[in-house]
């Protein structure tokens, strides 16, 4: 039982690990490794420390940043967050980090990485996490009867009050549910 199961898992890591052949590596930008680092939040993040040090935007009193005006975007997402500031003039970080994450510029990191094969996409994410979850379930409700039937029978009570004679009498009920089921509390307590 053990042989076929590990093989399963070996051939799934393999083949998870095997990654595309045909593309060449090549380095990742800062925008892709922040997404990987921390999702599209963290790439909103880093474009706000960029723009800080870029001098595009300036850090004000209690996590506000204003746009400058000075400096223009060198990406998509510097763009973004330029936007978000230049509309709402002194704009705090918090309230710019989650807007700017969904926008276009952002969520097309994400589409990179998953054409790359570095992440997976949310719709195949969920659809295996479903998946997964009904094993689980299973396994769970197999437990859950294997538990409440083995405390009936270990409590000596079963729905057949005949059930005992017929099975053998002790032996049968020690062959079905182990000796924690043998009817007798003094043999049940020196064998255990």
């Amino acid at each position: 039982m053990r042989t076929p199961t590990a093989a399963f898992a070996l051939i799934v890591r393999l083949r998870l690990r095997a990654g595309r052949s045909g593309e060449s590596a090549r380095q990742l930008d800062v925008d892709e490794m922040a997404y990987l680092a921390g999702g599209p939040e963290r790439v909103a993040e880093a474009a706000v420390a960029r723009l800080i040090e870029a001098e595009a935007l300036r850090p004000s009193w209690r996590g506000a940043v204003q746009a400058t005006g000075t400096v223009t975007a060198q990406n998509a997402v510097d763009r973004a967050v330029l936007n978000d500031a230049s509309r709402h003039g002194l704009r705090t970080v918090n309230g710019s980090i989650p807007t700017v994450s969904h926008t276009e510029a952002v969520t097309s990191v994400g589409k990179r990485l998953t054409d790359l094969g570095l992440l997976v996409a949310p719709e195949t994410a969920k659809s295996r996490l479903r998946l997964g979850v009904v094993p689980l379930g299973v396994v769970f409700a197999v437990g859950l009867f294997r538990l409440v039937n083995g405390l009936r029978i270990g409590s000596g009570r079963s729905a057949d009050p005949s059930a005992r004679d017929h099975l053998g009498g002790a032996s049968g009920l020690v062959a079905l549910g182990g000796l924690t089921t043998h009817p007798d509390l003094a043999v049940r307590s020196a064998l255990l």
